[in-house]
């Protein structure tokens, strides 16, 4: 399974993947700094939030084997299914 999250400007130090047997949470951190300078003032703005998103997944998991890749503010995290979860084909006997 492959799911992908769009989070721009957020650092992969920001972020926070878990995966459990049957949901996948990412939770993150944003910070950005405003700074104008005129000749009279000068204005700075700081902008700060947290966001966390539950993904229930379809079937079991296998958690240890997840991998996430944070590239141009889009995260990648590849799950691969468990065993259990596979489709097994299974021979019919006469």
């Amino acid at each position: 399974m492959v799911v992908k999250a769009q989070v721009p400007g957020v650092s992969k130090e920001q972020i926070q993947v878990t995966v459990s047997e049957r949901a996948l949470t990412i939770k993150g951190q944003t910070k950005a700094e405003e700074k104008q300078e005129e000749k009279n003032y000068i204005r700075r703005e700081f902008h700060s939030g947290s966001f966390s998103r539950t993904v229930p997944l379809p079937a079991s998991v296998q958690g240890e084997k997840t991998t996430a890749q944070l590239k141009g503010g889009i995260l990648e995290i590849r799950i691969p299914k468990s065993e259990a979860a596979c489709v097994k084909e299974i021979p019919v006997s006469v």
